[in-house]
């Protein structure tokens, strides 16, 4: 594979005093700097440049991540006399550093990029961005580039630079990352690949972040040898890149020397007599040989910069230089501390109740306030929190156009760094001001009073089925009823003997009446059964199909019943804002005066948004979302407002709701001047809160659990809730008219009985009616006279009954059967008397004692229980009968 093209571009930087290796005056040139080794390396190549004639270099002790540690050994090493500080690290770093310096008087000498914007008290040795865009413009004309990706890292400020002229050359930007999150890195560039991108602009603050770029390309397949690449950092050869010169990329990075001067191996073989000296000889051997063999741009610049003070001074005829102080110095600093602008709305910002008395941002809590004290621990600055007097949000006014409230604030006061609230990001707003990633996404909807449920309906258990399917179900049964009945008595096995005694009976009776085929069916519905059960094969077919059906039909009719009992059905007068802009209920609707919904609606091209404004600017809007909910729960109103706060007030007001969907997207952010340095920091910190899960948990912790949250969530599983007496109501209806009914029919069926088969025909109808009810309430009696009349009283027995109990206790057990044969030819034949049937045919008994037989089944029972008796209760031999006893038996 062919070798990665890898071009240098040199720039010697000599030292003004470069003649002279030596310089006869004693100063002190301090070092500031987070890294303990780096320190001591800088530290070094000043002894290196100074001689042995200077006065040394002191490190300061540095503590890494703290705002306050670099001015503080700035002011500490500027009251030891250093004449001037040397700063390595970043941005952050030179510009706290540089506030120390201004304000002791101490010369700061930056060896990394300068701040954005630079400062007057700080002197940058490293090359300005303006030259790395010069170059990168020569370059890309040199290569006829006519199209390439700027992968960059901070604020794009200089992008535009780079490719003025649209024409010649094509500049697609694309922020690099968060460091650390290699998977996103190698999506971006993933993404790159697809589009056919082979050109690359890489342009990071550290050689360490444009060697992760490298590597994550190396990844994808972008370092094959039609792709180029432009590196604008100055140390990248100090990496490892042997890695990376296999795929045949032309990759091009900057120098501001050539390692193979000899000024240069001379500067760096005193650098290394420096260092060992500094560490006592303490030094590894491999440390030594890759400084050596690839030297850092910050320890040549550290070496010119303390031979530009020694050059400087000597001009000037300084011996010596008086130290600076902090205590009387020329300026003061805030060491990194944000002036953070906050308003009061629950859950963002809210004063927080202790019983101890608190002070500063201790006062506050809520989400916004947790919000930018996870910003604080990631980005490492202090804050202190300001609450807006008059609580408005800002907008611009009528006459001059100034805007008001906290984003009128934060424009002014130049010590107001953020503002943070529920704060909606508008493109009104984002003329004024600069806003962050939205750090919440919401919509507009509407919040209404809750609908009552109603009360459950009286016939409830009807409502597993539609009124269709109730009538379908009812011809069914009618239907399937009727034909059980004809297919028994086609069936020849459905006509059986009714005493099974008789070995040859008169007459045969079909147990599937009309009467037993619909009770036969109801109790395969109820799952209840009968005592009936089919011979046939064409009355089993019948049976089988309609007990398939039954459980089909009562296995869905149970299922849907629990699920509809518990069910809690609304009457919801409105279910979206098409209802609400047409209702005719009287139902009015509104919005936050001069709010961010408010505008929505104003400035909307919607055909029903304009309508609905329209309808807001004639009647009167409440002043803040309390007015609001307040209105909502008093009069008929719909409130629109923000989702986010819908959701907080139904966790607590258990009488409004959330009606229809979100009518638009947007999202709350942190506003800031325009042009603000942080919101780079900024927007990167909020993308790390939302990718690991941050900002999700703090918003379910203030909405549903915080300050009452979740109190409307109690009882919402309607399986957990009990079904009251009005779900059942219908129920009990059913049961007493179904008993009152039964009383009725047997009323009536005793009056028939009483009216038309009399115990004794010279009685009156209503004597033996009263009779008849009088035994029924005669509850010690179980037995009934067949014959004969009722007795009122257990004394009392008419003659012929104790002669036929009488008689009845003397008959033997073959004896009753006997009389029982007879008594069943007899009445059989009778009954084929009264049908007019032949002898020997097989007829059904009529009448009403053929109906009150139900079945075979009954007779069995009966004969089976009186031969228990007899059975239990042997009676003696009986005496020889006398003569016409005899006869009449025979």
């Amino acid at each position: 594979m062919a070798a990665s093209r890898w071009l240098t571009l040199v720039a010697v930087l000599l030292s003004p005093a470069g003649t002279r290796a030596d310089v006869d005056i004693r100063i002190g040139v301090g070092v500031v700097e987070a890294d303990p080794r780096r320190a001591q390396q800088l530290a070094a190549a000043v002894d290196a440049a100074l001689g042995a004639a200077a006065g040394g270099s002191a490190v300061a002790p540095v503590e890494p991540d703290e705002p306050l540690a670099l001015p503080a050994h700035v002011c500490e090493q500027g009251a030891r006399e250093a004449a001037a500080l040397v700063c390595g690290g970043g941005r952050r770093a030179a510009r706290l550093a540089g506030e120390g310096a201004a304000r002791a008087g101490v010369p700061l000498l930056l060896l990394g990029p300068a701040p954005l914007p630079p400062t007057w008290d700080a002197l940058a040795l490293h090359p300005h961005p303006d030259i790395f865009i010069q170059v990168c413009r020569d370059l890309c004309v040199e290569k006829s580039w006519e199209r390439a990706v700027l992968l960059y890292e901070g604020s794009a400020h200089y992008a535009a630079q780079l490719a003025p002229d649209a024409d010649q050359l094509t500049l697609v930007p694309r922020q690099l990352p968060p460091p650390g999150d290699d998977a996103l890195l190698r999506n971006l560039l993933l993404l790159l690949k697809k589009s056919g991108s082979t050109n690359f602009i890489v342009w990071c603050e550290t050689a360490e972040r444009a060697l992760l770029v490298l590597d994550a390309a190396q990844r994808v397949g972008l370092l094959s040898e039609r792709h180029s690449y432009i590196v604008l950092t100055l140390d990248l050869h100090t990496q490892p890149l042997a890695n990376y010169s296999h795929g045949g990329a032309n990759i091009t990075t900057l120098q501001l020397f050539d390692p193979e001067s000899p000024e240069v191996v001379r500067i760096m073989e005193a650098w290394r007599d420096a260092y060992v000296s500094r560490l006592g000889g303490e030094v590894p051997q491999d440390e030594l040989e890759e400084v050596m063999s690839a030297p850092p741009t910050a320890l040549l610049l550290a070496y010119d910069g303390a031979r530009l003070v020694a050059s400087a001074l000597e001009r000037l005829q300084l011996h010596s230089i008086g130290g600076g102080g902090c205590e009387h110095g020329l300026g003061a600093f805030h060491a990194d501390t944000l002036l953070n602008y906050i308003r009061s709305n629950q859950p963002y910002v809210m004063r927080q109740e202790s019983p101890q008395r608190l002070s500063g941002n201790d006062r506050y809590e809520g989400f916004c306030v947790e919000l930018i004290s996870k910003l604080a621990e990631l980005l490492n600055f202090t804050y202190t929190l300001v609450e807006q007097p008059d609580g408005k949000y800002g907008s611009p006014t009528n006459v001059s156009g100034e805007w008001d409230g906290m984003l009128g604030q934060l424009m002014r006061d130049p010590k107001i760094d953020f503002a943070i609230t529920d704060l909606t990001i508008t493109a009104e707003r984002e003329k004024a001001v600069d806003f962050s990633t939205p750090f919440m996404n919401l919509g507009i909807s509407i919040l209404f009073r809750k609908p009552k449920t109603p009360e459950p309906e009286l016939f409830a258990f009807l409502l597993p089925f539609s009124r269709e399917v109730w009538i379908c179900l009812g011809f069914a049964y009618l239907g399937t009823s009727l034909l059980l009945y004809v297919v028994g008595r086609l069936c020849p096995e459905e006509w059986q003997n009714p005493y099974p005694c008789l070995e040859e009976p008169l007459a045969l009776e079909n147990q599937f009446t009309l009467e037993n085929a619909l009770w036969f069916n109801l109790g395969a519905v109820l799952l209840q059964g009968s005592e009936i059960a089919p011979v046939a094969y064409g009355t089993r077919a019948v049976a089988s199909a309609w007990w398939l059906f039954a459980l089909v039909i009562t296995s869905s009719y149970t299922a849907n019943l629990a699920t509809l009992l518990a069910h809690k059905s609304n009457n919801e007068l409105i279910h979206n804002v098409q209802d609400l802009a047409d209702n005719d209920l009287g139902i009015t609707y509104g919005a936050k005066i001069n709010g961010s919904t408010y505008m929505f609606f104003q400035h909307s091209q919607n055909e029903l948004y304009q309508r609905m404004f329209q309808h807001m600017s004639e009647h009167d809007m409440p002043g803040d979302n309390g007015a609001g909910i307040q209105k909502v729960m008093n009069e008929d109103f719909a409130f629109l407002m923000e989702s986010t706060s819908i959701e907080y007030t139904i966790q607590r007001n258990c009488d409004v709701t959330m009606v229809g969907s979100l009518l638009d997207s947007k999202g709350y952010g942190i506003a800031m001047k325009k042009n603000s340095p942080y919101r780079h920091q900024l927007n990167l910190a909020l993308l790390n809160l939302q990718e690991a899960g941050v900002l999700r948990e703090m918003k379910h912790k203030w909405w549903n659990e915080k300050h009452g949250g979740g109190a409307c969530n109690v009882g919402d599983d309607p399986s957990s809730e009990e079904l009251k007496m009005t779900n059942f109501l219908g129920l009990f209806v059913i049961l007493v008219v179904g008993s009152a009914l039964g009383i009725i029919v047997s009323c009536c069926d005793l009056i028939w009985a009483a009216w038309r088969h009399p115990r004794d025909p010279n009685e009156p109808f209503s004597r033996r009616f009263w009779a008849e009810i009088r035994f029924v309430f005669r509850f010690e009696q179980s037995e009934k006279p067949l014959k004969g009349t009722l007795c009122t009283s257990s004394s009392e027995s008419s003659p012929r009954s104790e002669s036929v109990t009488q008689e009845s206790e003397e008959l033997s057990p073959e004896e009753e059967r006997q009389r029982l044969e007879r008594l069943a030819s007899l009445q059989s034949a009778e009954s084929a008397a009264a049908g007019g049937g032949g002898g020997g045919a097989p007829v059904m008994s009529g009448g009403p004692r053929a109906r009150r037989r139900s079945s075979m089944h009954t007779a069995s029972m009966r004969l089976a229980r009186h031969a228990a008796r007899n059975s239990a209760t042997p009676a003696p031999a009986p005496a020889p009968a006398p003569a016409h006893r005899e006869r009449e038996r025979q």
